[in-house]
């Protein structure tokens, strides 16, 4: 089971959430959390990955009772795609530079250099001149947009995808 790690007392609070780790153990291994400090909410690994491949944003507790809703993706252009990478790997950047002895250090490493050599061109196939925009589905009439995270589609790839919220 994987642990969940939110600001002490914030049942009902939206945006609580800190951190996630996959297990109790590796929680206990890698944390700079005091335990009185923060509420543990066990969950899924199912949720757990949900998270981590942001698929699903916590927003937030009550008790163990995680509230959770799906993210939606459509990159229908490049350059919605580079955007986002671009932010992924500013964070990364920040985190490595800091924490050169973490255990993690050479994984945040591998996968922030994985998201620089992505060729944004390769996922997005962008709506022609001619297309359409149909308001209701909200949907160009040509194209190939990705409609997955980044993180899912990296892991779709073979590369393991870490998000930010594993990094405590």
């Amino acid at each position: 089971m994987a642990i969940f790690i939110f600001t002490k007392n914030s049942d009902g609070v939206e945006n609580s959430l800190l951190a996630i780790a996959p297990s109790q153990s590796h929680y206990d291994t890698h944390s700079n959390y005091q335990d009185h400090e923060v509420d543990l909410v066990t969950v899924s690994q199912e949720d757990y990955d949900a998270v981590r491949l942001n698929e699903k944003n916590v927003v937030s507790k009550n008790g163990n009772t995680v509230n959770m809703v799906d993210e939606v993706y459509r990159y229908a252009y490049q350059s919605q795609v580079q955007d986002a990478i671009n932010e992924k790997t500013k964070q990364f950047d920040k985190w490595i530079a800091k924490n050169t002895s973490s255990s993690v250090y050479s994984n945040v490493l591998a996968f922030n250099n994985y998201l620089r050599g992505i060729d944004v061109s390769t996922i997005v196939t962008e709506p022609s001149d001619s297309a359409t925009f149909n308001n209701d589905t909200l949907q160009w009439s040509d194209g190939s947009p990705l409609t997955t995270s980044i993180e899912k589609w990296c892991e779709s790839q073979g590369q393991t995808a870490i998000n930010f919220l594993e990094l405590f």
